[in-house]
């Protein structure tokens, strides 16, 4: 599970091969029984990092558990192995020997010994059965795969744990086998996109337009001086990072705390539990603080453990304090990097097909990564920490070093010395941290889909190591415990998930409190927004009790467009949707109360299932529907004050662009804006002398809001940027800040609802 280094890469790009790919003998048979002609080929040795792996402290195990949306056939696995993982020479091939003479040796590999279908109570419920899975891997976690197989095996599990997931498989893989990025490109080349079973997955690839940037943006001697600068913080970082690794290879440890796993934790059972989130929340935090998903995972871990060893220290505490932490206290991660050129899934799936050749093995050096533990009052503060330690680290040459260190050590002093020094290391930091890239679409195994990924390992010298594992649009937390140490993992893995939403919504309030500061130049009318707000509520509220079916986003979002529509008094208002939906009864909301009229435009096939509806809800004389080709159609309308498009529509981008939008003051709403789906992010073509503001909240199923108006109304400021609070601080002198309460019954359910409804003195 490693995290990736283009300079480590680069660095080692020019390394030889020092042992020669696998060649063995095996025995192969034609369709008519006849048996080929042997081929014979070399035996190869272990290198000296899968011989690492063996040694008694760092006899390491990967798990890979992945979760089904169907039911698992094992004998459409077992026959599809053959053709897939068993066409690589490490899944049929034994390791012989001890020490230094340990060597590959090909075999026949009894499908019927690696794949194991467990006998499972169908009658449980998904609790239990979750419970089940998990006391599966703890159990599993005790075993050792045995020399005399190839060190790999695969658990099927047809029990439903969630909504989502009717079976789980388990893969386990000696780490001798290769590292996690080779490993988990080798099981991804095995499946296909559910939606093109032709196609492969797809891995999203790093953007190279930053380094661009700044290539174009410092010409002539202050290109020089630059290089010349980062050259210097290149040799500087680097030298203070190998003082410090060495230090701890020597004396230096971590502060004891309730994380840290005492001498020969490497020898118990694990307890591995996950979680997963949305990734497009992280995305969400990545995009407003300009940071990497790395970043935002690291932030969210250290607020997560913040939270965790808080709750623990304030239990010895007489008086409360704000900080309960020791003072001066050092915990540190090792965080995993991959050096190796990675081969890539599409060259995985060649060698299984065509028996080409693909890199393989384990190429990784580690950096050690100070976390910052605290209390912070400003929860995105641990994203800007996470974002200058790694921002920091990256900017050196710690991990090419300490991968660098392992080899000499191993061919100067052999195998149990290497073992020993980087046992010293690790054991003397408190837990290991990774973050593995997942595929961006749904895939699956010979018609199997998958609904979740989660790997970890087992075997490590940590009582704590924390996975993160992207999928689609998931980010799925993993953690695997020693549970002596840390005998409540779920609720860490809680504190994690909590953690996440507390820095995405101080994202959000900070981006709508910058949209208030705008609201306030402007001419804003709270009563307008109130009615409208009032309005929608009673709106999609009726037409949901009349049609069961009709199947609504959050709530909230309805609310807040209509709100926004109606406070900045807008006239004419415009939809582009696939059908009549709960946003256009909120955009006809807001036209009621502002005296203007809604245009939505949507296609013909539901033309008289949306005309009922509007007439329904008593909106006939307030929208019009208008059917045809929607560019076409915008162009009829200029001047638009709202408008809002949804990006279920194919063609949304260039129905974005074509609103002819009111320069003086409009709002333009994306919506459905969900994955990498991207907006006007802040650029209207055809305006001069007028201000765009866009942001990406996470309402509804995501949604960009963008801003356009005079250059005294709207400001580009940066959320939670210096200059962003000091304008905060001059508004707040300058408005007075007053709230009233609102008071709705409703006259069927007799319902009492009370909103708070701000007022701007």
């Amino acid at each position: 599970m490693e995290s990736d280094e283009k300079g480590g890469r680069v660095g080692l790009r020019m390394r030889k091969q020092l042992l020669k790919p696998i060649e063995t003998k095996k025995a192969c048979k034609k369709n008519e029984g006849k048996e080929m002609e042997m081929v014979t080929r070399e035996e190869e040795p272990l290198s000296p990092a899968a011989r690492l792996f063996h040694e008694p402290s760092f006899n390491l195990y990967i798990i890979a558990i992945m979760g089904c949306k169907t039911r698992i056939c094992p004998q459409v696995v077992k026959a599809n192995l053959v053709h897939t993982l068993l066409k690589h020479p490490r899944f049929y091939s034994l390791q012989v020997g001890d020490g230094e003479m340990m060597r590959w040796v090909a075999t026949e590999v009894e499908i019927e010994k690696h794949v194991i279908v467990p006998e499972v109570d169908q009658n449980m419920d998904m609790k239990s059965a979750e419970e089940f899975v998990e006391d599966y891997v703890y159990h599993l976690s005790k075993t050792r795969i045995d020399k005399s197989q190839p060190l790999w095996d695969l658990h099927l599990l047809n029990v439903k744990t969630s909504s989502e997931s009717e079976a789980v498989g388990i893969f386990r893989i000696h780490h001798s086998l290769g590292d996690g990025t080779s490993l988990m490109s080798l099981l991804l080349a095995c499946t296909r996109q559910i939606n093109d079973p032709e196609a492969l997955p797809t891995i999203p690839v790093k953007n190279k337009n930053k380094k661009q940037q700044d290539k174009e943006r410092y010409r002539g001697f202050w290109n020089v001086l630059m290089t010349f600068w980062s050259l210097l913080q290149l040799f500087w970082n680097t030298a203070v990072d190998i003082f410090m690794f060495m230090a701890t290879a020597f004396f230096l440890k971590d502060t004891e705390n309730p994380l840290k796993g005492p001498a020969g934790v490497e020898f118990t059972p694990r307890r591995i539990v996950h979680r997963t989130v949305s990734l497009d929340d992280i995305k969400l935090v990545k995009n407003a603080m300009n940071a990497t998903i790395n970043d935002v995972a690291l932030g969210m871990t250290q607020a997560g453990l913040s939270r965790y060893l808080s709750r623990i220290y304030e239990k010895g505490q007489t008086t409360q304090k704000k900080n309960n932490f020791p003072k001066n206290m050092r915990l540190r991660s090792t965080l995993l990097i991959n050096l190796r050129p990675t081969a890539g899934i599409q060259a995985f799936a060649d060698m299984m097909e065509k028996d080409t050749e693909a890199k393989y093995g384990n190429w990784i050096g580690y950096v050690l990564l100070p976390f910052t533990i605290g209390i912070r009052d400003d929860p995105l503060d641990y994203v800007r920490e996470a974002k200058a330690t790694v921002d920091r680290k990256k900017h050196s040459f710690e991990a090419i070093f300490s991968f660098s260190i392992a080899e000499i050590v191993l061919k100067l002093f052999g195998t149990k010395a290497a073992s020993a020094l980087s046992h010293r290391i690790i054991a003397n930091t408190t837990m290991c941290f990774s973050n593995v890239v997942g595929p961006l679409e749904e895939i699956g195994y010979y018609g199997i889909p998958m609904s979740y990924l989660a790997a970890t390992s087992y075997g490590q010298p940590h009582a704590l190591m924390i996975n993160f594992q992207s999928y689609v649009n998931k980010m799925t937390t993993v953690l695997s415990v020693d549970e002596g140490t840390i005998p409540n993992p779920h609720q860490l893995c809680e504190d994690i998930a909590e953690s996440l939403k507390l820095i995405k919504d101080a994202v959000v309030a900070s981006g709508l409190h910058e949209y208030i500061l705008i609201l306030l130049r402007m001419e804003w009318s709270a009563t307008s927004a109130t009615k409208a707000f009032l309005d929608t509520l009673k709106l999609c509220n009726d037409y949901k009790i009349r049609c069961d079916s009709w199947r609504t986003q959050e709530p909230e979002s309805n609310e807040f467009i209509s709100a926004l529509a109606a406070g900045m008094k807008s006239k004419l208002i415009v939809e582009v949707s696939p059908g009549v939906s709960p946003s256009t009864l909120a955009l006809a909301a807001a036209a009621r109360h502002t005296g203007g009229r809604l245009v939505c435009i949507l296609p013909e096939r539901v033309l008289a299932e949306s005309n009922k509806v509007i007439k329904d809800s008593g909106l006939k004389d307030i929208v019009e529907l208008k059917t045809g080709d929607p560019a076409e159609l915008l162009s009829h309308y200029g001047n638009i004050d709202f408008s809002l498009v949804d990006c279920k529509n194919d063609d949304y981008e260039r129905l974005l662009k074509l609103l002819d939008v009111n320069p003086e003051r409009s709002v333009v709403v994306a919506n459905n804006l969900v994955s990498e789906k991207r907006g006007l992010e802040g650029t209207v073509k055809g305006l001069e002398r007028v201000e765009v503001r866009s942001m990406k909240h996470p309402i509804g199923s995501g949604m960009e809001i963008t801003m356009i108006g005079k250059t005294n109304d709207i400001e580009k400021i940066r959320p939670s940027s210096p200059k962003a609070r000091r304008i905060d601080r001059v508004d707040i002198k300058r408005k007075t800040f007053k709230s009233n309460w609102v008071v709705k019954v409703d006259e069927e359910s007799g319902e009492e609802h009370v909103f708070r409804v701000p007022e701007y003195a």
